[in-house]
């Protein structure tokens, strides 16, 4: 009797004990997975896997997996995804998904995706966070190197056969919130991005150091990626160049970048607009503004052995192109005042053309009036970081007289060398003296 009170709870008890021990066994979980692969090929496509793990009732991962058909060939190293079964009671399915080591190609124009509708119940996925470490796809021909990624704060749904979806997009490198829709052929995506951080953009060139950026993504199979973006106080730091407040619309369309920007850079305040070829790694920029001479000079020669102290306004125009290695050229007229060597001059009016190349340096030629005289100067980069520097001046007044003339030369680098000579008048009691100066200087000091 003891034996026969037992044998039915058992005979009822057991299938509940294979159903939920035998997704945990490999012959379980493979079934399940097989399962699985049959419906992925039976939409045209191929699921293949290494070794798989998990307790199926909750969730799987797959290792080295690969996934081929039309438009697709990717390959994951890892695929983690966990989900809550009894929300199927209700009509839907949540779940998280982690991927690592994402690469391959994907073509969205040639995606052949089943198509919706149908008898039957319908289950509607409810993703509810997705990690994404180490992805370099390349998609309809464009390379898409990521950073690692994660979404948070996860709702998707359904309307009018499309899949609306929002967001909290983070990374190592800043975050950003998305919300859009994706059509029901995966084709095209509309979606609108707020306070995204512009230090995402380091992940492919590291000179952002802050800002935010919001506005329209669109993605289309046949046209490509395009997005309308309105930036706020950017920050880029980029060799000798510090911007800051740097704010404007910025357009993608495909890899080009067009951008309408504003900033404070150099001491003032300056206008850019410019256009960016992404695939061809190319830049091109021109833009006007006004900057301090001694900001001006830290900027363009920051290893200037001569003791000069600068002070005033410039107006310039500049162009430019590269990528990280870039020349800049442009012209500018100012004034202001300076100390050189503890002399003070009134630099009344200059005007200058110059040229920028990020690595051999300045060149540049400089023309105005100071101290009631005029003066030209040349700069030429010379070998290393040395540049020659050769002025030429004429009736400019001094401390106790008036230099006539005068030339000189002079090469900056790890020390100053040159010479100069030069014809001075002063008066001395009531007497006017010419003189003729030369000095040379080399290892040795002055000559």
């Amino acid at each position: 009797m003891y034996l026969r009170r037992w044998i039915l709870p058992a005979l009822l008890t057991l299938p509940l004990l294979l159903i939920l021990l035998l997704p945990a066994t490999g012959p379980g979980r493979n079934w399940l997975l097989s399962q699985v692969q049959g419906f992925v090929a039976n939409t045209g496509y191929t699921l293949e896997y290494d070794t798989a793990s998990g307790y199926a009732w909750r969730g799987v991962t797959l290792h080295d997996a690969q996934i081929t058909g039309p438009g697709a060939d990717i390959a994951v190293e890892r695929l983690e995804v966990s989900y809550f079964l009894p929300g199927l009671l209700g009509g839907e399915l949540p779940f998280s998904a982690f991927i690592e080591g994402v690469s391959g190609e994907l073509d969205t124009s040639q995606l052949e995706l089943p198509e919706g509708g149908g008898g039957g119940p319908s289950i509607v996925p409810r993703l509810r966070e997705l990690g994404v470490e180490r992805v370099a796809l390349d998609v309809g021909g464009v390379p898409w190197d990521l950073p690692d990624l994660s979404v948070t704060d996860v709702s998707l749904g359904q309307d009018s056969g499309r899949i609306i979806f929002a967001g909290t997009l983070l990374t190592p490198l800043g975050s950003g919130s998305l919300e859009g829709a994706v059509n029901d052929g995966f084709d095209e995506v509309q979606a609108v991005v707020q306070d995204a951080s512009l230090s995402l953009v380091n992940h492919w060139w590291p000179h952002v150091e802050a800002g935010t950026a919001s506005g329209r993504l669109a993605y289309n199979a046949e046209t490509g990626f395009y997005a309308d973006l309105q930036l706020q106080n950017g920050e880029v730091l980029f060799q000798n160049f510090h911007a800051t407040r740097v704010s404007g619309p910025v357009r993608f369309d495909g890899g080009l970048v067009n951008a309408s920007l504003t900033g404070d850079i150099m001491g003032g305040r300056a206008q850019v607009e410019a256009q960016v070829n992404v695939p061809a790694e190319n830049w091109q920029a021109s833009g006007t503004g006004n900057a301090g001479l001694a900001q001006l000079l830290a900027t363009f020669a920051p290893e200037l052995p001569v003791d000069a102290q600068l002070s005033g306004d410039a107006r310039y125009e500049l162009s430019g192109s590269g990528w990280d290695q870039f020349t800049l050229s442009g012209s500018g007229r100012g004034s202001g005042e300076a100390s050189v060597s503890g002399i003070p001059v009134d630099l009344a009016e200059f005007e200058t053309e110059f040229g920028w190349n990020s690595s051999r340096g300045l060149t540049m030629t400089l023309l105005g009036v100071a101290n009631g005289g005029t003066f030209t100067t040349s700069v030429t980069p010379e070998e290393g970081a040395a540049q020659e520097v050769i002025l030429a001046l004429q009736g400019v007044a001094l401390p106790g007289g008036l230099l006539e003339s005068g030339q000189a030369r002079l090469v900056t680098g790890s020390r100053l060398t040159g010479e100069a000579q030069g014809r001075v008048l002063v008066e001395v009691a009531g007497t006017p003296l010419a003189a003729t100066v030369e000095a040379s200087m080399g290892e040795d000091g002055i000559g």
